[in-house]
């Protein structure tokens, strides 16, 4: 692509490519029928995914991934990634400076983020329709032509400098990053970033990264939801996504096993002033990843959160919060759950006996009449929302295409038939092999004072 004369620093393009390119050519095109979703792929690799919705008429919803992320990269490299991201985005692209880009985006509405993540490098944008040449101009820019200046490095590791001071201060963050490191005992892929890491951060190596993570259209799908004209949004794709570069070897994610063993099952951390407390207790372990599997493991955590909202928050009082969270990894076939909440300190260890309680009395004796069918008209009733919403599209078209599931997955009807073959016992028999009290950790996380 060839770019307009460079401008003075303070004046805004027209345009962020002068001249169109000239659109690739569609190598194979489908739709599914059932859910009314088109693809097509172009010479280069890249493949298009499109559902027209009209839920907003303003509002086109863009999502691309390509699998590989962070998992391909060496351990040391894992924080030049998480950096160079922000670097470029506060670089440029192309021979436009990040003002001039901030000031060429004020009358519209688009924006476009992308980041590289643990299993997948992504993009997620959204756009108006008449703002559509401008985001792809963007999204070229940032596969083709992105920048990485002194200026957008050093400011970049201030800000995240300072962002890392606030997190270590802040005892909700401190609380969340001990755990994960507790949890994965020390296990260096999956910590936090420290204040000490910044000193490693290489620029030039974090640019390296971003190109070679963003620069491969062969391993690229592009999904798009909203109110676009196809064939308007056909040729957009085929001159700015159909031109984009190509490499030789596709990325694949590189699995990196997650071990459980622990040490010492209970934790006491203390930090911040304030009167107020956290807990949390936690379940992990392997795990025989399949759809179904995975879908049990929900409900038997939605069951759950509905009991201990009703026995430590409604009958016992005195927590600001509970709610169990977590789920199953596709990847690693591997399972973390467990309850948190927060109340006074004087509480927490009453309250993280009474949550055990609860869990271990569904695992043990079965779940209390009419508790599966309220999770199954909460999830009904979501889904039936759901349908209506760019978001829910989005998302679930590229989960479906990047996991080698059926679009249909997604339908209403298919849940309601999921559900229909959902017994107690089965929930039940998925507590017995998730809860085990024996092996979880345990946290709490007091005021400094009580130290």
């Amino acid at each position: 692509a060839s770019h307009p004369e460079p401008l003075e620093e303070g004046e805004v393009p027209e345009n962020l490519i002068e001249e169109i390119p000239e659109p690739a050519a569609i190598v194979t095109e489908g739709k599914n029928e059932e859910m009314d979703i088109h693809f097509w792929t172009f010479e280069n690799g890249a493949t298009v995914y499109f559902k027209k919705t009209d839920f907003r008429s303003d509002e086109i919803l863009v999502r691309a991934a390509r699998p590989g992320g962070s998992s391909v990269l060496d351990t040391d490299d894992l924080y030049n990634a998480t950096l160079a991201t922000r670097t470029v985005f506060n670089s440029g692209l192309g021979p436009w400076s990040r003002s001039q880009l901030q000031r060429f985006n004020a009358d519209k509405v688009m924006s476009l983020n992308f980041s590289i993540g643990g299993t997948h490098t992504d993009l997620m944008g959204s756009t108006s329709p008449r703002n559509l040449r401008a985001f792809f101009e963007t999204l070229h820019l940032v596969m083709e032509d992105p920048q990485s200046t002194d200026e957008g490095f050093s400011s970049n590791i201030a800000s995240y400098r300072s962002f890392l001071i606030n997190q270590h201060n802040d005892p909700n963050n401190y609380f969340f990053n001990r755990m994960s490191e507790i949890i994965s005992k020390d296990n260096e892929r999956r910590r936090s970033m420290r204040m000490e890491d910044l000193e490693d951060i290489c620029k030039v190596r974090g640019f390296e990264i971003f190109q070679s993570s963003f620069d491969c259209a062969n391993d690229w799908n592009f999904f798009f939801v909203g109110n676009a004209d196809m064939d308007v949004l056909k040729d957009y794709t085929a001159r700015y996504i159909g031109t984009l570069s190509t490499c030789e070897d596709p990325s694949e994610i590189v699995v990196h096993p997650i071990e459980f063993e622990r040490e010492e099952l209970f934790h006491l951390l203390y930090k911040g002033q304030e009167e107020r407390a956290m807990g949390s207790g936690r379940f992990q372990g392997e795990f025989e990843y399949t759809d179904r599997n995975s879908k049990i493991l929900g409900i038997a955590n939605a069951v759950s959160n509905i009991l201990l909202r009703e026995r430590i928050r409604e009958e016992l009082g005195g927590v600001y919060f509970i709610r169990m969270f977590g789920g199953a990894n596709r990847f690693t076939n591997t399972f973390e759950i467990g309850f948190m909440y927060g109340s006074e300190p004087d509480k927490m260890e009453m309250l993280m006996d009474e949550s055990l309680l609860v869990l271990t009395n569904i695992r043990d004796n079965g779940l209390p009449a009419g508790y599966l069918d309220r999770v199954r008209e909460q999830q009904l009733q979501t889904r039936r929302l759901d349908l209506q919403e760019n978001r829910y599209w989005v998302q679930g078209i590229r989960n479906a295409v990047l996991f080698e599931e059926d679009f249909e997955s997604m339908s209403y009807e298919e849940l309601e038939a999921f559900w229909e073959t959902v017994t107690e016992d089965e929930v039940q028999a998925m507590l017995q092999k998730v809860i085990n009290d024996e092996k979880m950790i345990g946290l709490i996380l007091y005021p400094e004072y009580m130290k």
